[in-house]
C-alpha cells in the first residue's frame, strides 16, 4: 500500500512545504478542510504516482469530475490518464501563487516542475474546484474542478464556459 497522507490536523506543517504567495484569510470549517486538502494533495502527489492515486480515492468520490484540458474525466479516466502521463515524465507541485477559498469553492493557481528527458520544465497552473463536506467519515472531497496548465491554450479557463 501506499504511504499516504491523510490528516486535518497538519495544515500548519504542510504550508512551511508549500507556501502561499498570496494567501487570503481561510475561515473555520470547510474552508481550514479544503485548505487541507489542496496542501495535502501536494504532498501526496509529490510521493509518486502510487500516492496520489490513493490519495485520489479520499480527495474524490466516484461521482467526481476533473475537467482538465478540454475533457471531463470520472476519477477512473482522470487516474488513468495521469498514470499514462507519469509513466511518461515526473510532474512535481511546488509554491502557490494564490489560493483563494470561498464557501464550498477555490482557485488556485501554482507551479510545477516538469522532469522529462533529463530536462526541468518549469510550468503554471490554474484551478477550481468546488468541494462538498460529506461528514465525518468521508471528509471533504471534490465534487468537480477544472484545470489547465498556462502553456495549454486554456490557462483562461475560456472552454468551460458554457454556450448559453
Amino acid at each position: 500500500m501506499a504511504n499516504i497522507v491523510n490528516s486535518y490536523d497538519n495544515t500548519d506543517e504542510l504550508i512551511k512545504r508549500f507556501p502561499v504567495e498570496h494567501p487570503t484569510y481561510v475561515a473555520d470549517g470547510i474552508g481550514k478542510s479544503i485548505q487541507n486538502r489542496l496542501l495535502t494533495g501536494f504532498e501526496n502527489w509529490n510521493r509518486g504516482f502510487d500516492a496520489w492515486k490513493a490519495w485520489g480515492d479520499i480527495l474524490y468520490t466516484p461521482d467526481s469530475i476533473y475537467n482538465v484540458h478540454g475533457a471531463r474525466l470520472t476519477l477512473a479516466e482522470y487516474q488513468a490518464a495521469m498514470d499514462i502521463t507519469l509513466k511518461k515524465v515526473n510532474i512535481q507541485m511546488g509554491a502557490f501563487h494564490d489560493m483563494i477559498i470561498c464557501d464550498d469553492w477555490t482557485a488556485i493557481r501554482y507551479d510545477i516542475t516538469t522532469i522529462a528527458g533529463g530536462r526541468e520544465i518549469p510550468g503554471s497552473v490554474m484551478e477550481f474546484v468546488n468541494f462538498k463536506d460529506y461528514g465525518k467519515d468521508l471528509g471533504t472531497r471534490v465534487v468537480e474542478g477544472w484545470g489547465a496548465p498556462k502553456d495549454s491554450g486554456y490557462y483562461g479557463m475560456a472552454m468551460f464556459q458554457g454556450d448559453a
